[in-house]
């Protein structure tokens, strides 16, 4: 937990790290100099930093905790109810901690860099988990040759959270090259037409189809209609069609069925079944409802969420 936190974190200092842990000042000293003597962690003036070995300590551990929170039982039970090939589940709920969202974001990190290999494309959805993955991404040289693209149009007023804006930083942390679709997520068919007949958007459009692997989260329904801004009329509509989930742009009801797509060239979810490996992030007691809406079934997907995702779905599944 403390080899976590200090990740997390990094730099970060004696006190505000025994708060986060809940742990007095003295246990908190004598096991962080235990971590600094097996040169897990590294103790500056600015704060204790995780070093390259504790890094890796950590990613092995998340396994190894996974089977002594129980989770892996849990984990099994969800990747055989909703067809995922691998499930990875964080300690606590993000919608009550907002850290839990930066472990998911570490966890997630760690999965893309052990599948991205040389000449992959990389098509990434927006969204504040798909965020904290591309913040907690490290930085290196080894993907050179990988090409990270938009899975959809630009979403909403937040630039910070934009897949336009995600795409753009994790290629420059990997010393890739990037592309991404700079098109509103809600256009009308005729504005849509038009825009594909332009070269640069048909050879983004044909690049993010051919993505080999997706990360792309799924949103809650009517909080993502209002993130697009979409008309009351539309937001009354879907209410009216109990609808879900929203995944690459369709609207889910609670039995699976699409019940509204929204205009937009990007990935689709057929796409996404025939990447080599999706992942699929999203956390927080209050997405089990639009995870269980959506058909995950003939993709290789794995899902990374947090403990209060995981036992509400179990819970209302």
């Amino acid at each position: 937990n403390i080899l976590r936190t200090v990740s997390l974190e990094n730099p970060v200092g004696r006190r505000l790290l025994a708060q986060k842990t809940g742990l007095t000042e003295r246990i908190t000293r004598a096991e962080t100099d235990f971590l600094k003597s097996r040169n897990l962690i590294d103790i500056q003036s600015q704060g204790m930093m995780i070093t390259e070995q504790g890094q890796k300590l950590l990613e092995i551990l998340d396994e190894v905790m996974q089977e002594f929170l129980g989770f892996e039982q849990l984990a099994e039970l969800i990747s055989q109810r909703l067809h995922f090939s691998k499930v990875l589940i964080v300690p606590g709920d993000s919608d009550r901690d907002p850290e839990v969202l930066e472990e998911m974001g570490r966890t997630a990190a760690s999965q893309l860099a052990s599948a991205m290999k040389e000449q992959t494309i990389v098509a990434l959805t927006g969204g504040n988990t798909v965020k904290k993955m591309v913040d907690r991404f490290p930085e290196t040289t080894k993907y050179q040759n990988v090409t990270v693209v938009s899975a959809r149009g630009s979403l909403g007023k937040n630039y910070e959270i934009q897949s336009n804006t995600l795409v753009g930083r994790l290629a420059d942390k990997i010393g890739g090259t990037y592309r991404s679709l700079n098109l509103p997520d809600n256009l009308s068919t005729e504005a849509l037409v038009t825009m594909l007949r332009e070269q640069d958007v048909s050879e983004t459009v044909d690049l993010i189809k051919r993505a080999g692997i997706v990360v792309a989260g799924v949103g809650a329904a009517l909080a993502m209609a209002k993130r697009r801004s979409l008309p009351e009329s539309v937001i009354e509509e879907l209410q009216g069609l109990e609808a879900e989930g929203e995944f690459f742009g369709s609207y889910y009801n609670q039995n699976g069925k699409i019940v509204k797509e929204s205009c937009t060239p990007g990935l689709t979810l057929q796409d996404a079944k025939k990447a080599k490996k999706v992942f699929i992030l999203a956390g927080g007691s209050s997405k089990a409802k639009p995870i269980l809406s959506v058909d995950f079934e003939g993709m290789n997907a794995t899902l990374i969420t947090d403990e209060g995702a995981a036992r509400k779905l179990i819970e209302i599944s």
